[in-house]
């Protein structure tokens, strides 16, 4: 068996090579405590930022860290559905930590998973999609309201205005409603509203169903009901600027009936009158030419009846003058083929 005195020359020659290595180690391994020991100071660091952070962001909404982890536990102690609820209320202080500490975090203190501030980033992307969104329709609904209407709302188009007109019973009320002397339905209302309005701008607001409506109405109580024309008047338009010129228009169609009788039926005393009020003719002239063209229009409209009957009656019952007066006044047949073909089956 070899003795360790056998050994002694060799061992004393390694031993300095053996010390290095010692050294060395040593040193490696203080290297490796100081390392993880800095490291994990690093991390104490910034727990304990993000932990003053989210004490802050807790303070400020009126929250304790007890409150917190025992949100919605109530007295029967903290369970699985605890842990989730104070697990959510705490995630939404973290990510705000994360959000100020602007880098990573692993945050171990309360048992979650690892938050990262690229999470963060896109919880904050997803939230001001959200934002954007709802500010958008917001701009939208401001625009829209801040928008003059374009026209009075239709809803009460199809209220037949003629039926209304033809008995008080159901007019009255409109005219108290505006008159504010009576309770108002939600047509009468709407209408209130707007009669200043559609006085001062003739209507432009109007629909196309509207306006001849509202000038039915307006000729109906200035020919028939003037004793409320003139409280409407008086109450929507005092100063009568525009009342006036609406009732001048309402009298229009009226005058013009006149002149034309005068003009096609009574030309002497037409010329009288034109004489005296006029005697330069500048304007009645104008009226002449106007009404003189209408009797022509009307005339021609109420002699197509007769005419097609005269011409029904040759076709079907004198075919051979119908012939005659073809052949001498259209020879080429261009015109009075296509009443042969609309008249043949006509009974005079």
């Amino acid at each position: 068996m070899s003795r360790w005195s056998d050994y002694a020359p060799e061992i004393d020659k390694l031993s300095p090579q053996i010390t290095v290595n010692l050294i060395m180690m040593n040193g490696g391994f203080m290297l490796t405590i100081m390392t993880q020991l800095a490291w994990y100071m690093w991390n104490a660091g910034d727990i304990t930022h993000q932990a003053s952070l989210i004490s802050d962001a807790i303070f400020h909404c009126g929250w304790h860290l007890r409150g917190v982890s025992d949100a919605g536990c109530g007295a029967a102690g903290a369970g699985a559905g605890c842990e989730a609820g104070a697990g959510r209320d705490v995630r939404r202080l973290v990510l705000l930590g994360c959000a100020q500490a602007q880098r990573p975090l692993v945050l171990k203190a309360f048992g979650m998973q690892d938050v990262s501030y690229q999470s963060y980033v896109m919880l904050k992307l997803k939230t001001f999609r959200m934002n954007s969104l709802v500010l958008v329709c917001l701009a939208l609904v401001a625009v829209a309201a801040a928008r003059p209407q374009a026209t009075y709302t239709s809803k009460y188009d199809g209220v037949n205005v003629d039926e209304i007109l033809a008995n008080d019973r159901l007019m009255m009320p409109y005219i108290k409603c505006a008159l504010d002397h009576g309770r108002c339905s939600p047509e009468a209302k709407e209408l209130k509203s707007h009669i200043k309005e559609a006085l001062e701008n003739n209507c432009a607001k109007c629909t196309d169903k509207q306006k001849p409506a509202v000038r039915k109405v307006i000729a109906h109580l200035i020919n028939h009901k003037p004793a409320e024309w003139r409280q409407l008047s008086d109450k929507y338009d005092p100063a009568g600027k525009y009342t006036a010129q609406t009732s001048r228009d309402k009298q229009k169609p009226a005058v013009r009936k006149v002149f034309a009788h005068l003009i096609n039926h009574k030309p002497a005393e037409w010329r009288q009158l034109s004489d005296k009020y006029h005697p330069a003719g500048k304007y009645t002239a104008q009226y002449e030419d106007q009404l003189r063209a209408i009797l022509v229009e009307n005339k021609h409209r109420q002699q197509k009846p007769a005419v097609r009957k005269v011409i029904a009656h040759l076709i079907n019952h004198k075919p051979a003058e119908w012939r005659q007066l073809s052949d001498k006044y259209d020879p080429a047949g261009k015109y009075t083929v296509q009443y042969e073909d609309q008249l043949r089956a006509v009974k005079a």
